[in-house]
């Protein structure tokens, strides 16, 4: 018995075999590194912030909480700021604050010890991620094919 490939599946890439629609391949790969940071992070966060400036498990716990509420806050506005601007601009959004406060967190905040400062920069940070996140499944769900969107649930 001979094993025949179709021609229309060698024509295919690696990125439609896996069934990601190309335009939305770049958001998948930002999502992961987000998703990589934050996880990454989660694990020595706390403590680092103890012994670098916020000057107690308590503190960097308050610095910790004040981000999770901003991520709070931020999911909910996500949604409907996508609605209102787009998910891409939402997810441009998202990107920018993130950076630009990560940079002000690790290149102002940290080196100087400055409590009040580190809450500004870490909470507000938490913005970022919901607004790309969350921007980008609403991208998804735009951008996918209508007999597409069940097929995680076996349809």
């Amino acid at each position: 018995m001979s094993a025949s490939v179709s021609p229309a599946r060698d024509e295919q890439g690696l990125i439609d075999r896996l069934g990601l629609p190309r335009p939305l391949v770049w958001g998948f790969v930002g999502l992961l590194l987000f998703m990589i940071g934050d996880g990454v992070e989660s694990g020595y966060i706390s403590p680092y912030l103890a012994d670098h400036g916020a000057g107690s498990e308590t503190r960097a716990a308050v610095a910790i909480t004040v981000y999770g509420a901003v991520v709070t806050a931020g999911s909910w506005l996500s949604g409907a700021l996508s609605d209102v601007w787009g998910p891409r601009r939402v997810m441009w959004l998202g990107l920018a604050v993130w950076g630009s406060l990560e940079i002000v967190f690790l290149a102002v905040a940290l080196p100087t010890e400055n409590y009040p400062l580190m809450l500004v920069a870490y909470g507000l940070r938490g913005f970022g991620y919901p607004f790309f996140a969350y921007g980008f499944l609403v991208w998804v769900l735009a951008g996918s094919p209508a007999h597409r969107l069940g097929s995680a649930v076996g349809r």
